[in-house]
């Protein structure tokens, strides 16, 4: 129940490894957050993330409360 970023540069390093891109941002639910896909193209992109939208589904889900079940606290 959080947000997950993967990221990879491109183009190729100085000992010819070639980099194809495929940076990415999911939301709590698996929701792509990178729409446009700027797979294996140069550049900068800027995603918001929303506390009040983790804190949403972790009330509504209650994943918490199974580390209380096992003792994990």
């Amino acid at each position: 129940m959080c947000y997950t970023i993967g990221v990879n540069r491109t183009g190729k390093d100085g000992t010819g490894m070639d980099y194809n891109g495929h940076s990415q941002v999911y939301d709590v639910l698996g929701k792509e957050l990178i729409d446009e896909h700027p797979w294996e193209q140069n550049g900068i992109k800027t995603v918001l993330l929303d506390k009040n939208h983790i804190s949403h589904y972790r009330d509504k889900l209650k994943f918490l409360q199974d580390r209380d079940r096992f003792n994990l606290l």
